[in-house]
């Protein structure tokens, strides 16, 4: 009789494992544009919440591909527009940084945080803190193309001094008017462009402010 109940419980836990594997297997053999296409039908259903979990299956089976970046950032960004649900799309911009420290993606991400912080929580004790981390990481630019430690150090004296993103966008455009009309070759340092943009998700009508370098 034990041995009946031993031998049927072998069988199952054998036939578990089988089971586990096959599904293992299958995941593996998904190509990466497959992934994106799942995603893409469940974001035209307007499932976002399942087209977030097929994202993040696609992070974990292709951590070294160059669409992991673009995954967390569709992620975050349905997150803030569609299932409005801002902090866990901070904490999508943190994984971001954390697995992928020495990419300009994972940098922009971290930026992003504090930039959330801002302009969509309105939040300015959290974004001045994670504008003051990024530049304690990045405290100049290093890429002559990027504009990110600057821009985070102008953002972070805007909060410091009670300005809000309208108010520096204003400044911006009126010093860089005032720099057109003088001689552009005794210009010696680079202006800094505020605006606001689309996030980077497959819906063109929903907006989220942005920086851009």
């Amino acid at each position: 009789m034990f041995r009946n109940y031993f031998n049927f419980f072998a069988l199952m836990i054998i036939a578990v494992f089988i089971s586990s594997c096959g599904n293992k297997q299958q995941t593996v053999n998904k190509t990466e544009d497959q992934y994106f296409q799942e995603a893409q039908t469940k974001v035209d259903e307007k499932k976002f919440p399942e087209a977030i979990a097929i994202y993040e299956e696609f992070i974990k089976a292709y951590p070294k591909s160059e669409k992991v970046h673009d995954a967390y950032n569709k992620i975050a960004g349905y997150y803030i527009t569609e299932i409005k649900d801002t902090p866990k799309a901070i904490e999508t911009y943190k994984m971001h940084y954390k697995n992928y420290p020495d990419s300009k993606q994972g940098k922009n991400s971290l930026f992003l945080v504090a930039f959330t912080y801002d302009e969509v929580l309105k939040d300015k004790d959290n974004a001045i803190k994670a504008y003051e981390e990024f530049l304690v990481k990045f405290p100049t630019d290093t890429d002559p193309n990027e504009k990110f430690s600057e821009s985070a150090k102008v953002m972070l004296e805007n909060l410091k001094t009670g300005g809000s993103i309208e108010d520096l966008i204003k400044k911006v455009e009126s010093q860089n008017n005032t720099a057109g009309d003088k001689n552009t070759e005794t210009k010696t340092s680079p202006d800094v462009k505020i605006e606001k943009v689309e996030p980077k998700t497959d819906d063109p009508n929903k907006d989220v402010k942005k920086e851009t370098k």
